[in-house]
């Protein structure tokens, strides 16, 4: 009572005496907000923690159903059938974005990509590429005829099947407050462009049904190549695993320790070496072999931070007049780039007074001609 989630009603229904109804007996109802509240809560336990959904190509052929059937609806006097076809366009229209979503959702969260990289995995992934195909010839076999339906079917014409509709709402008996015909009127033109931009989309944006096919089309690729990368690596196992049991055998039938060791060293190289160092060949003869140039000294350095290498003391060099010439040469050429400048400005300060005797001569020869004509 204190939470305002029930609301109260005295019973008069068995009252056999006066003190009986003097005592108040009452029953109780659940709110609105108390019952979707209820709601809410139960299906949160039933979701869990992941997503639901599914990608079912059937709602696509039961909108469609449903959008012919409210298209011939539209035609007729009869405005329950009418609204009861709007209805259903709209429910499955809300059914299919919804499951969508949430099964695209489920494919993309991390427990799943963490369980598309396991080996078991490739059990299920032939039954999700198959799911996820048929979802898609479904689906592109009945958006070409919805979206054919939606065009066909302009706005001023739905603007009358709303007012019909809304009608329809208002004339039913209700004792509480309801909102006005222009209100139901906006809200189902906000569904019917919600459902026209979800298949056709609109100004300068794709629709969300083209987005769906990408992404549908990029979870079959990822599933895949998630599948091949799986079947690589028990390939490449399943491969070096035959492998090491013929060496395993080939060591095993040497009976000399060096024919082994040199069996090693082909098949696993030097057993210590970290670096190859190679220095430009002699000769561009491609059958030259390798034995036949001379070896490569390299100098290996420590690896601490106390290495220094050795030097020499030597003696300290005066570059007292070098630095003096550099001086000068520096000081001319900035003296040379200043006097280039100055010789540009006058020019073109000269430029400028030419000019401007010109205009000023112009000026004074259109006076005196206007002044001749006057007299």
């Amino acid at each position: 009572m204190d939470w305002k989630n029930l609301t109260p009603r005295q019973e008069t229904g068995r009252v056999l005496t006066i003190d009986d109804f003097k005592r108040k007996k009452f029953r109780y109802q659940c709110t609105p907000y108390t019952i979707e509240i209820e709601r809410m809560v139960k299906k949160l336990h039933e979701i869990g923690e992941s997503f639901g959904g599914s990608l079912e190509a059937t709602l696509f052929d039961r909108l469609l159903q449903a959008l012919r059937y409210f298209d011939l609806a539209a035609d007729r006097d009869n405005a329950a059938e009418l609204n009861q076809a709007w209805d259903d366009v709209y429910t499955y229209f809300k059914k299919i974005v919804q499951s969508a979503s949430d099964y695209i959702a489920y494919l993309k969260s991390e427990k799943v990509e963490e369980r598309m990289m396991t080996e078991t995995f490739l059990i299920y992934k032939d039954a999700f590429a198959s799911y996820l195909r048929e979802f898609m010839l479904g689906m592109q076999h009945a958006s070409y005829n919805i979206e054919a339906l939606l065009k066909s079917m302009t706005g001023a014409r739905f603007a009358v099947t709303a007012g019909k509709i809304a009608d329809y709402q208002m004339n039913i008996p209700r004792l509480d407050d309801r909102g006005d015909h222009g209100q139901l009127v906006e809200r189902y033109h906000d569904q019917w462009q919600s459902l026209n931009e979800w298949f056709l989309g609109g100004i300068g944006r794709q629709s969300e049904l083209s987005s769906l096919e990408n992404e549908t089309t990029d979870t079959i690729r990822r599933i895949t190549r998630f599948a091949q990368r799986l079947g690589e690596r028990q390939q490449n196992a399943r491969s070096r695993y035959r492998d090491y049991l013929h060496l395993a055998g080939w060591f095993q039938s040497i009976t000399e320790s060096k024919k082994a060791h040199e069996l090693s060293a082909v098949l696993f190289g030097l057993a210590h070496t970290r670096h190859i160092y190679a220095q430009i060949p002699e000769s561009e003869d491609m059958y030259r072999e390798v034995w036949d140039d001379a070896p490569t000294v390299f100098i290996v350095k420590p690896r601490v931070n106390t290495y220094r290498e050795k030097t020499k003391p030597g003696a300290v060099i005066s570059r007292t007049q070098e630095k003096q010439a550099m001086r000068e040469l520096y000081i001319q050429e900035k003296k040379q780039q200043q006097e280039l400048i100055t010789v540009w400005i006058l020019k073109c300060y000269l430029k400028y007074q030419l000019c401007r005797g010109i205009f000023y001569g112009l000026i004074l020869k259109i006076c005196f001609n206007f002044l001749a004509r006057m007299n």
